[in-house]
């Protein structure tokens, strides 16, 4: 779940730079984090479920990373005086990047 969460908060950063609601980041962390497995899933064997679907721990997985990063990074940010999102979503892409491969 390590990279799945790395994606989870990027999508979350994504969706405050653009002032989505609570909502919207929720479905647009799922999005980034879950789309590519299930684009694999359905390419593989075409018949077979997203792997979210069959393990409900993902979901709840993206759900409790977006709401720790909708809660915790602007106070984060602003302790650390981190003005743009710019590197730490760079920084969240490349950790998932190098996870899927890897685990």
């Amino acid at each position: 779940f390590f990279g799945t969460s790395a994606f989870v908060f990027s999508g979350t950063l994504t969706s405050t730079r653009h002032s989505m609601s609570v909502v919207g980041a929720l479905l647009l962390s799922l999005i980034t984090a879950c789309g590519g497995g299930t684009v694999r899933d359905f390419l593989i064997t075409p018949k077979r479920q997203a792997f979210w679907v069959t393990d409900v721990n993902y979901f709840r997985c993206c759900l409790a990373t977006s709401l720790a990063t909708l809660f915790w990074y602007p106070k984060l940010a602003k302790r650390l005086k981190i003005k743009d999102s710019h590197w730490p979503f760079c920084l969240a892409d490349a950790i998932g990047f190098g996870a899927f491969p890897v685990i």
